[in-house]
């Protein structure tokens, strides 16, 4: 009962929290840029500032110089293309409705989405804050970050089990057990948040489940667990290219990392993938390292998913 009762308490928190954080933020996302190509600014109130993807302020101005190019979305399925030079108010700008029912209908509604759900780039530091508030300097069981429950992939490269804790100097002990049998298939210790098993499927078999839980070292606590499905060998790699072909079509040639990564962990998340989501995000991250803009997304995406607490 007092695992439950805590865990009530540190996600209640986290959702005030992160009300609290989106609150501000709530003027500026009607309007998403989802494509930026070539030497392209945006200024507000007379201050220049990068031009990222995702939401804008309505009273920002868009200066494009020679061969570039932003598209944007409005209200999900709205898109407005700028190719040519010059300053454009943003909240003058006019749109064209793409049909909800078409693939780019579908790729404006995840991104308007995405940004909608996951909106406070703070996420991260929300969730990890109000872990440390809610322990008040008192030894707290560990929240299990990653992997999700549902289906992960075990052959798709070293998987990393993720949590978050209030306490610096703890040694934490990680153990994979067959859900079945409880036998104990996987055990490591650590003073790191994290655990990277290099060949995950020489410990976890397809098509069988297991929980995990981490614990510390030198405390008797009610730990926390959470469940796992290794999937079919090759489904994941399967899945993937499903959903890029349709990206692959002449109306999605211009689709660059960010809304492209966007496109894929939504399309991941919604057929109830959201490890594979995760999965995918952090190889895109390794494939393009040093791109905040992807740590980000894949940042907001999961720690979202903790603070609201929803199972997929």
């Amino acid at each position: 009962m007092k695992k439950i009762i805590e865990k009530i308490v540190v996600k209640i928190s986290l959702c005030i929290l992160l009300i609290f954080v989106t609150d501000t933020k709530s003027e500026c996302q009607n309007i998403f840029v989802i494509h930026i190509e070539g030497n392209a600014r945006m200024f507000l109130n007379s201050k220049e500032s990068k031009l990222v993807h995702g939401p804008i302020n309505e009273k920002s101005v868009i200066t494009l110089d020679k061969n570039a190019r932003v598209k944007l979305i409005r209200s999900k399925s709205e898109i407005c293309d700028l190719k040519s030079p010059g300053k454009y108010n943003v909240n003058k700008l006019t749109y064209e409705n793409t049909g909800n029912n078409s693939i780019l209908g579908r790729f404006c509604d995840y991104f308007h989405s995405f940004f909608t759900t996951h909106s406070s780039p703070e996420a991260k530091s929300t969730y990890k804050n109000s872990i440390s508030a809610i322990s008040r300097g008192n030894m707290t069981v560990p929240n299990l970050d990653f992997p999700l429950q549902g289906a992960l992939a075990n052959d798709e490269g070293p998987l990393t089990f993720s949590w978050s804790h209030h306490c610096d100097t703890c040694t934490y002990m990680l153990s994979v057990f067959d859900f079945t049998t409880k036998k104990e298939v996987y055990h490591t210790v650590t003073k790191s948040k994290d655990v990277t098993i290099l060949q995950p499927d020489l410990s976890l078999q397809n098509l069988k489940k297991y929980y995990w839980k981490v614990e510390v070292k030198g405390h008797d606590l009610e730990y926390l667990v959470n469940s796992f499905s290794i999937s079919q060998k090759g489904n994941y790699a399967e899945t993937i290219a499903g959903i890029e072909y349709n990206l692959g079509i002449d109306e999605f040639k211009w689709v660059t990392i960010t809304p492209r990564t966007i496109y894929i962990m939504s399309e991941l998340a919604a057929q109830k993938h959201l490890n594979y989501a995760i999965q995918f995000g952090r190889a895109q991250q390794k494939a393009y390292p040093g791109n905040k803009e992807l740590d980000t997304i894949i940042d907001n995406m999961l720690f979202s998913h903790l603070i609201n607490g929803t199972d997929d």
